[in-house]
């Protein structure tokens, strides 16, 4: 419903009769933010010392006005996980300030994927409807998380025998092991 502010404004009234008229709903023709757009009063009633000398040729009129952006602030909350070769995060981030009148969906990401301290998390919304984010004025708050070191696994492969030259010197090629862990990232060894 919309509230509107101001008086409604009638006209053909004799003299300095008392009358003002109130209604009891106003609606716009659509939800979203704009300028000048067409608002519906319904349900007018007339009142004051005069009114009953009076009838209403309609009770809906039809204005315009506006509706402004609402604001609000997503604030990312701290997250820790292993290096996994992505930057998603699982933690949700918080609607800190303001309120969502649309279906959404929050996440947060981290900067990058690599592993260390005090990574910045990057909070976002994803609305339903994607054309709704344009009645929201979205403040982002960054926070903090840590990317955890992923644990190798080293594993020697193919043929790794030697003949017998008096000391214990093995002589490995990058083709005797490997690195495996299940990012899809390449480790090599040297």
């Amino acid at each position: 419903a919309a509230t509107i502010s101001g008086v409604i404004n009638l006209n053909n009234l004799v003299g300095s009769d008392m009358v003002s008229a109130t209604y009891s709903s106003g609606a716009f023709a659509d939800k979203n933010v704009g300028n000048n757009k067409t608002v519906t009063l319904s349900g007018i009633t007339l009142s004051g010392t005069d009114a009953a000398n009076y009838s209403l040729a309609a009770n809906s009129i039809t204005s315009s006005a506006s509706i402004t952006k609402a604001a609000l602030t997503i604030t990312a909350t701290s997250n820790t996980k292993t290096y996994d070769g992505n930057v998603s995060a699982t933690s949700t981030p918080t609607v800190s300030s303001g309120i969502v009148y649309d279906a959404y969906t929050l996440s947060e990401k981290y900067d990058d994927k690599k592993a260390g301290d005090n990574k910045s998390l990057i909070p976002e919304i994803a609305f339903t409807t994607a054309s709704d984010a344009a009645n929201y004025n979205i403040t982002t708050v960054n926070s903090t998380g840590i990317i955890n070191k992923a644990l190798l696994t080293a594993a020697l492969t193919g043929t790794t025998e030697k003949v017998y030259d008096g000391n214990r010197t093995a002589n490995l090629t990058d083709a005797n092991y490997t690195l495996t862990w299940g990012s899809g990232d390449t480790v090599t060894g040297s």
